[in-house]
């Protein structure tokens, strides 16, 4: 330790410098004394431990020699590199020991440890040689080292490091990577080089030879590419939105395509055969449509036949269908003047959180109500389905109510059958009935006409366009558009349809069956 410390010192009486390896050397001063900044270490080449006379190497080197063989003109020179090793070894314990960590000693005794070398008959200068290699290739492998942003040469046998991403940076004008000012060095091939020799595997267990460099990617931000990056997000962003535009007004003009021209309402001719009746829906909804509905009942025309709400009298989502809701909705519609007729609606029972007993509170307080009022004409029900019914006025119109309802499915099998009886209820009533006694048909229900009801839609089609009158489905206002007459199918010009309009924000709507190709006035 005292040696590489007088080794450090620019006033040591030895000649001691650092070679350019990295190791030391030691030019032999005038006279051959031991210098004070090397007292305690023994010169004099007597080894104070017993080695075996087979030993080839008995741990002592000298600093420099003129000759590679050891002469008895170096033999002042040598240390006892045993003793330095031991004194290493001890101050290395006491530091351990008084808790204080030295970092002197870990480095450069780890350098000239006599397990970097092999023990054969060496001079100083090929040991020294030896151990700077050993070190050298040590620290090519280490993992802190691995990466050398010195742009320097530290050794003279090593003509060159890798380049290094990063050295030489400047921001010259445009030329982000270039190694001198004024260079015209396209900044993306520099930068790829760069990335080209940086990265380097070493295999430890190869002598630190390095691994093939990965395969470098061609592709690089610059730019024109991100210029081209933003085109392609505008061109997609724009797709988007016209799409987006595109179904809107297909779905407009889908809705609107098959409305009926505004003077068709007007054809029906109105005599003493015309039928009149109002319908309503989803209402009453809290205590303020309660009591709009009671005003309502209270201002319509008694010259009608009777009245039809079509269903959902609650929002399930917000009451979760109590068997209150229903026994209110019971007491409102009993205000009725006239014979009401009540039909299920989704928010009745299949959208609320416990749909078998919802539907039984609507069928025990909503399920045939007419039969508290007194009739001026006979209703059927259907055997098995009694929410469906049929009224044949004596004035000409046959009036169908059917349980068609949109919302959840809970049961598919159930969903199925229940529209093979509404089917089969409409083609027996058709059947039935005298189509001399009637002029015009009339259906009644909640959902209105999508595919989730093609499987009844599509099979009473061609029973209406058989029996060759004109027909219209009444339905609730889902969609919020408001009382209008459309025709949903395209191959029956005699089937139209009407939206009504919600009965809490609006009175029940006025419906008059008169005489003539289109007979349906709704106001």
């Amino acid at each position: 330790l005292k040696l590489l410390e007088a080794a450090e010192s620019t006033t040591s009486p030895y000649s001691i410098r650092k070679t350019l390896s990295g190791g030391f050397t030691m030019d032999p001063p005038n006279k051959k004394r031991t210098p004070a900044a090397l007292a305690g270490i023994d010169m004099t080449g007597k080894a104070k431990t017993s080695r075996s006379k087979a030993d080839r190497f008995d741990k002592r080197f000298s600093i420099m020699s003129d000759s590679d063989d050891a002469s008895d003109e170096g033999e002042q020179d040598l240390i006892d590199v045993h003793e330095m090793e031991s004194r290493a070894q001890a101050m290395r314990s006491k530091s351990y020991t008084d808790g204080t960590k030295t970092s002197t000693t870990g480095s450069w005794s780890s350098r000239y440890s006599l397990n970097q070398i092999s023990t054969s008959t060496l001079s100083a200068k090929q040991i020294l040689d030896n151990m700077d290699r050993k070190d050298k290739n040590r620290t090519k492998t280490s993992a802190r080292n691995m990466f050398r942003t010195s742009p320097h040469t530290p050794n003279t046998e090593q003509k060159a490091f890798p380049k290094v991403f990063g050295s030489n940076f400047t921001f010259n004008a445009k030329k982000f990577f270039s190694p001198k000012k004024g260079s015209t060095t396209d900044p993306r091939s520099v930068n790829l080089q760069a990335h080209k020799t940086v990265w380097m595997d070493v295999d430890i267990n190869n002598n630190g030879n390095s691994l093939p460099p990965p395969p470098v990617s061609t592709s690089h931000r610059g730019p024109k590419s991100l210029e081209e990056a933003r085109k392609r997000r505008r061109l997609c962003l724009a797709g988007i939105i016209i799409t987006i535009v595109v179904g809107i007004v297909a779905a407009v003009l889908g809705a609107h395509h098959n409305k009926l021209p505004s003077n068709n309402i007007a054809v029906a001719t109105i005599n003493d055969n015309a039928v009149r009746f109002y319908v309503t829906a989803n209402a009453p909804f809290d205590a303020s449509e309660e009591n709009k509905l009671s005003r309502d009942f209270r201002t319509i025309s008694t010259d009608a036949d009777f009245v039809v709400h079509l269903g959902n009298i609650q929002d399930s989502s917000v009451t979760l269908c109590p068997l209150s809701t229903y026994i209110a909705a019971r007491a409102i519609f009993e205000q009725s003047p006239l014979p009401m007729l009540v039909l299920p609606g989704p928010d009745d029972w299949n959208n609320c959180p416990d749909p078998v007993a919802a539907f039984e509170d609507w069928q025990q307080n909503l399920g045939q109500f007419e039969e508290k009022f007194n009739l001026p004409f006979v209703v059927k029900r259907q055997l098995g389905n009694e929410e469906n019914f049929s009224i044949l006025l004596d004035k000409g119109v046959l009036v169908l109510g059917l349980h068609l309802v949109s919302g959840k499915i809970h049961n598919r099998e159930e969903f199925r059958v229940r529209h093979e009886r509404n089917v089969r209820w409409v083609e027996e009533e058709l059947a039935k009935t005298n189509r001399g006694k009637y002029r015009a048909l009339v259906f009644l229900g909640n959902a209105k006409p999508s595919p989730m009801l093609d499987d009844f839609f599509g099979e009473i089609l061609d029973d209406v366009q058989s029996v060759g009158k004109p027909a219209i489905y009444l339905h609730s206002d889902e969609a919020g558009e408001g009382v209008q007459l459309y025709q949903p199918f395209r191959n029956s010009n005699l089937f139209q349809a009407t939206a009504i309009r919600d009965g809490g924000s609006s009175p029940p709507v006025r419906v008059v069956v008169g005489e003539g190709s289109n007979p349906f006035l709704v106001n």
